[in-house]
C-alpha cells in the first residue's frame, strides 16, 4: 500500500470514528434527554411515581408512604427522622395520594411501610400486616353543607328539600368527596345505613383525589356542590368560615382508624427495624402527650395554618398510645373492627366479602418495645401528673391542648352566627307537647342540623302496642346501626303515626305509646343514647294513599345531633 493510500485509510478511519462517537453521543443524548423529560413530566403528575424507579436495596433505608393528613405529622417531623438515625435507619416519608399506588409500591418492594385507614387497607389488600395503630378521628372528617352556594342549606331537612327541587327540574345536587381519604369511610358508613336524607342515588357524586380538592370545590361558587365530605385541616377551615357541619366522625366514634402497615418482605427480613421504628414513633407521641407543642407546630407547618387553628385540628384526632394499640390487637377489638368495617364495605360494594383470615391481617409483636417504654414513662410521671399517666395508658383523649381564648371565641362566634337557630326538622313544638315525660331533657330542646331518618319502618299488630315479629328483627338491625353513633352527640327520636280511624286524641295516645315501646325496645339492646318518643297520631299522612289505609300506621326512627 502506497503512502497516499495509507493517508486515505487513516482519514477514512478517523471519519468513521468521529461518526460513531458523534452518533453515539447524539443517540444517548436524545434517548436520555427524553427519559429525563418523561421523569419530569411523570413527577409533575404524581409526586411519587418517579421517586420509586427501583426496588429498595439499601438495608438502612426505610421508606414510608402516606399523605398530607394531619395525624401523620410525626412522620414528617425532622426530630423524629433524626432519632431514627440513631438506629442506623435512613427514614424517608414519601407522599402518595393514591391508595392503590401505595399498595402497588409496597408490593413491588419500592416502599417498606405505608400508613392508611383500615377500610382502605381492606380494600387495597397490600402485601403486608398492620403493625401499629395511629389514631381514630373524632371530628377530623365531616359532611359539610355548602352554605356559600346554598345559603339556606342549614339542615338535613333543607338538603332533602334541595334534592326534591333539583329532581323536579330533572337535575341532581352534587356531593364531593376524596375517594382515597380518611373521610371516604365516613361517606361509605353513612350511606350503608340507608338514611333518607343521604341517599347516594339522589346526588351526582364527584370523586376527587384528596380533601384539598373537595375543599376547593366547596369554595368555588361556580361549582354546583351541595355537600362536601372533607378531612382536616379543612374541617377546621370550614367551621371558621361558617359552613354547617352536618355530620362528623365525632358522631360516629372509632369509625375511622388509621394504621401502620409493614410489608411482608420487611417483616421477614428485618423485624428488628420495625420494632425500632415503632418504639421511636410512640416515644415521640408520648412526648406530645406530656407537652404537645411539637405536634402542634408540625401540624401548623404542614397544613399552613396558625398555631391556634392547629389546636382545632388536634381536637378532631384521638391518637393511640402504644398501650392502647397493643390492647386493641390483643383483646379482640381490632378483629371486631375489621369485621364491622368489612361489612360496611361489602354493603357499599367496595369489596366482595368480609375477610375470613382476620387474625392474619395484623400482629402485635413489634409493638412490645414501645409498650415497655410507655409503661416506664407512666411510672415516672404518675405521682406528679396522674392525668398524663392515664392518657399514656389510653384513657380519655390522648393529646389535650389549650388554645388562646380569642381563637376559641372566634370559632364559637362563627358557629353561633351560622347556626340554624330554631328549626328542628319540623318536630320541635309538637315533640315537646307529646314527648314521654321520662325522656324530657332541657338540653334536648334545641337540636342542630335537622335529622337523619332511617328508611326501616317499624309496624305493630293492628290496634295494639305489640310489635310484629318482623319489627323485632328491624329493631335488632337498627340497634346495631345506632350503636355506631356517639351517644354524647347524637340522640334518637322515635315518631309514631296512625291511620285516620277513630278519634284524634286516641290516635295521638296510641302513636305516642307505640313510640315509647320502640324506645324501650332499643334501650333493652344496651343503647345509651338519649331518646325522645313522639306521637303524631294521624296528622301527617303518607302521600298517595288514603289516610284511612292501614299502611299509615307506622313508627319512624331519626338520629339528631344534640346542640
Amino acid at each position: 500500500m502506497n503512502k497516499v493510500n495509507n493517508q486515505l485509510t487513516t482519514l477514512l478511519a478517523l471519519s468513521m470514528g468521529v461518526f460513531l462517537v458523534g452518533g453515539t453521543v447524539w443517540f444517548f443524548g436524545a434517548f436520555l434527554g427524553e427519559m429525563l423529560w418523561d421523569v419530569v413530566i411523570e413527577k409533575s403528575e404524581s409526586k411519587s411515581s418517579s421517586a420509586f424507579a427501583t426496588e429498595t436495596t439499601d438495608k438502612n433505608q426505610l421508606t414510608l408512604l402516606g399523605d398530607s393528613f394531619s395525624s401523620y405529622s410525626i412522620f414528617r417531623n425532622r426530630e423524629f427522622q433524626n432519632d431514627l438515625k440513631k438506629f442506623n435507619i435512613n427514614f424517608r416519608y414519601q407522599e402518595e395520594s393514591s391508595q392503590s399506588k401505595r399498595a402497588e409500591f409496597l408490593n413491588k418492594g419500592k416502599a417498606d411501610l405505608l400508613v392508611t385507614t383500615l377500610d382502605r387497607y381492606l380494600k387495597q389488600k397490600p402485601q403486608g400486616k398492620i403493625v401499629g395503630l395511629i389514631d381514630t378521628t373524632i371530628g377530623a372528617d365531616a359532611f359539610v353543607f355548602n352554605t356559600k352556594k346554598y345559603p339556606n342549606l342549614n339542615s338535613l331537612q333543607d338538603l332533602s328539600e334541595l334534592v326534591r327541587e333539583k329532581q323536579a327540574k330533572g337535575k341532581k345536587a352534587t356531593i364531593t368527596y376524596a375517594a382515597d381519604s380518611p373521610s371516604s369511610y365516613l361517606f361509605s358508613l353513612v350511606l350503608s345505613n340507608k338514611l333518607d336524607a343521604l341517599d347516594k342515588s339522589d346526588f351526582q357524586v364527584k370523586e376527587v383525589a384528596d380533601a384539598s380538592e373537595a375543599w376547593k370545590l366547596l369554595e368555588n361558587s361556580t361549582e354546583n356542590v351541595a355537600v362536601g365530605v372533607i378531612s382536616e385541616p379543612y374541617v377546621t377551615k370550614a367551621r371558621e368560615e361558617g359552613y354547617q357541619i352536618a355530620l362528623s366522625s365525632e358522631d360516629v366514634p372509632k369509625s375511622i382508624v388509621n394504621v401502620i402497615v409493614a410489608s411482608d418482605r420487611l417483616i421477614e427480613s428485618q423485624p428488628k427495624k420495625i420494632s425500632q421504628f415503632l418504639a421511636t414513633y410512640y416515644r415521640h407521641l408520648d412526648a406530645n402527650v406530656r407537652e404537645p407543642s411539637e405536634i402542634q407546630k408540625q401540624i401548623a407547618e404542614d397544613a399552613n395554618v396558625s398555631s391556634d387553628e392547629a389546636v382545632h385540628v388536634l381536637e378532631g384526632i384521638d391518637f393511640f398510645t402504644s398501650i392502647e394499640a397493643q390492647d386493641w390487637m390483643n383483646n379482640g377489638t381490632l378483629k371486631r373492627k375489621i369485621d364491622t368495617t368489612g361489612a360496611v364495605l361489602v354493603v357499599t360494594g367496595a369489596i366482595e366479602e368480609v375477610p375470613q383470615n382476620t387474625d392474619d391481617l395484623f400482629t402485635p409483636k413489634f409493638i412490645n418495645k414501645a409498650v415497655k417504654n410507655t409503661k416506664a414513662l407512666i411510672r415516672q410521671v404518675r405521682d406528679d401528673n396522674r392525668s398524663v399517666a392515664d392518657r399514656l395508658a389510653g384513657q380519655g383523649t390522648t393529646i389535650k391542648i389549650r388554645h388562646s381564648d380569642s381563637a376559641s371565641d372566634n370559632l364559637e362566634h362563627a358557629k353561633e352566627t351560622h347556626k340554624h337557630a330554631h328549626e328542628i326538622n319540623g318536630h320541635d313544638r309538637e315533640t315537646h307537647e307529646h314527648s314521654s315525660h321520662h325522656d324530657r331533657d332541657p338540653e334536648f330542646i334545641t337540636l342542630q342540623n335537622g335529622s337523619l331518618k332511617f328508611q326501616e319502618n317499624i309496624t305493630f299488630k293492628s290496634g295494639s302496642m305489640d310489635l310484629t315479629a318482623e319489627s323485632q328483627e328491624v329493631i335488632d338491625h337498627l340497634s346495631e346501626k345506632i350503636s355506631e353513633y356517639n351517644s354524647q352527640t347524637v340522640a334518637v327520636r322515635i315518631v309514631g303515626y296512625t291511620s285516620r280511624t277513630g278519634s284524634e286524641p286516641m290516635n295521638k295516645s296510641l302513636s305516642l305509646k307505640r313510640a315509647e315501646v320502640v324506645a324501650k325496645a332499643l334501650r333493652s339492646r344496651g343503647l345509651k343514647h338519649k331518646f325522645i318518643a313522639d306521637g303524631k297520631g294521624s296528622q301527617v299522612a303518607l302521600p298517595d294513599i288514603s289516610p284511612q289505609d292501614p299502611r299509615q300506621q307506622r313508627t319512624e326512627v331519626y338520629l339528631e345531633r344534640i346542640n
